[in-house]
């Protein structure tokens, strides 16, 4: 009979493909001024909707936790719309995609 306490805590080596997309995402070299402008847009426009769900309390809830009274430690709570008065009297932008178009 033997006993078994849980899974092991050894980390099995990654899969072959794992590990080469891995490889090329940290050392590729970025030298286009063009595909860094993109990505620092992306980014602002990624902080940008997430600020503006908090708006709506259909996406607060989706921020929340899953079960009720979970507590994170270390965690941020979720600002309410009050918090931010200037996000909710300022007036709405064009969409993202055809903000930046030239």
């Amino acid at each position: 009979m033997s006993t078994h306490y849980g899974e092991s805590a050894v980390r099995p080596e990654p899969d072959k493909v794992v590990q080469e997309i891995a490889d090329y995402v940290h050392d590729y070299k970025i030298d286009s001024d063009l595909a860094w402008e993109t990505a620092r847009l992306c980014l602002i426009d990624t902080i940008g909707c997430g600020l503006e769900g908090l708006r709506f309390p259909e996406c607060r809830n989706l921020l929340g936790p899953v079960v009720q009274g979970t507590i994170v430690p270390n965690g941020e709570p979720i600002p309410q719309p009050t918090t931010y008065p200037a996000l909710a009297l300022r007036p709405s932008l064009p969409h993202s995609s055809s903000a930046f178009r030239n």
